[in-house]
Parts: structure tokens; sequence; C-alpha cells
């Protein structure tokens, strides 16, 4: 599997050719949705944590992750 997560507003060269070959794709900001069909069924999904930030376990960082940004913890179940 490749996962895809768009950074930019816009994609650059690299993601334009790998959302071909990508199984998950993500972005950061509606505006790509929007302007680039390849995005059109991109998850939106906020930057990821730093999970060593966190004296948390794994399941306690999925936890929190399905409370504050359910899109990213749908992507790394899928991942």
């Amino acid at each position: 599997k490749i996962a895809l997560h768009q950074q930019d507003p816009e994609p650059g060269i690299a993601n334009k050719f790998g959302i071909k070959f990508s199984s998950l794709t993500s972005c950061l900001f509606d505006y790509t949705k929007q302007h680039f069909a390849n995005f059109k069924n991109a998850l939106l999904i906020l930057n990821p944590i730093i999970a060593s930030e966190y004296s948390l376990t794994k399941t306690q960082i999925l936890k929190k992750l399905q409370l504050e940004n359910p899109s990213l913890a749908e992507f790394l179940k899928r991942a």
C-alpha cells in the first residue's frame, strides 16, 4: 500500500504523479480537494501529532485522535 499526504495547498510533481499509485490519500487543505480533481476524494486531515511528545500508549493516542481528528484516526487504521 502507498499512503500519500499532501501538505501544501497545491500538489507538486511528485504527488501529482504518485496519487495514481496511492491506495490512501489525504490532504491538509480543503482548497486542494476543490481545485485538484485527483484529490477530490482525499481525506481532509490536519497535521499529524508527534507521538514521542506525549506520554501515551498507542491505544490512548488512537482514542485521542478519534476525538480530535477522526479523519486521521481512520487513515491510520487503514494504512
